[in-house]
């Protein structure tokens, strides 16, 4: 073979040497970068969720403290009337008036 024929082929072997390694980088940078937004997805789509559930859970604990402020005035107006009986028959009504218990 001829000296330019050779210095072609080296100079073509130099490039490939060269540029596959760079694209190979490039390529395992841009799967990088699709990872990383399909996480950044998927934290999104769970912090939309909590968001959304929320007013649910901030409902259920209104409800259940109404029930739970009613169980408790019951119990308090249970115990005033206990404590102001004077016979058996007087203690008995309130404790049997009360749902809670």
């Amino acid at each position: 073979m001829r000296k330019g024929t050779v210095a072609i082929i080296v100079i073509i072997a130099l490039l490939v040497v060269i540029v596959l390694p760079v694209i190979k980088t490039y390529n395992s940078l841009v799967e990088l970068s699709e990872e990383v937004e399909t996480a950044l997805s998927q934290i999104d789509n769970q912090l939309q969720r909590r968001n959304d559930l929320i007013p649910n859970l901030v409902e259920t604990v209104k409800g259940y403290a109404a029930h739970e402020e009613e169980i408790f005035t019951s119990i308090a107006d249970a115990r005033s009337r206990l404590i102001g009986a004077g016979s058996m028959e007087e203690e008995r009504k309130p404790v049997n008036s009360c749902p809670a218990l």
